[in-house]
């Protein structure tokens, strides 16, 4: 496998949360859905993604 900085630095921060969590994915689920109800001008949903690809398609 090629060595990818970006890969590696996801890598990283992963395991440092995974260490703060104990290990546990239930803490982590948590953790990411009280991120994502303090930031949610910052989560993109599927359907936004499937709407401005319709939206593309049909400017184009």
């Amino acid at each position: 496998m090629v060595d990818d900085p970006i890969v590696e630095d996801v890598y990283q921060a992963r395991q440092k949360i995974l260490d703060q969590c104990n290990g546990d994915l239930k803490k982590w689920m948590e953790r990411l859905r009280v991120s994502q109800s303090e930031h949610a001008d910052r989560v993109v949903s599927m359907e936004d993604v499937q709407e401005n690809r319709r939206l593309r398609k049909s400017a184009s």
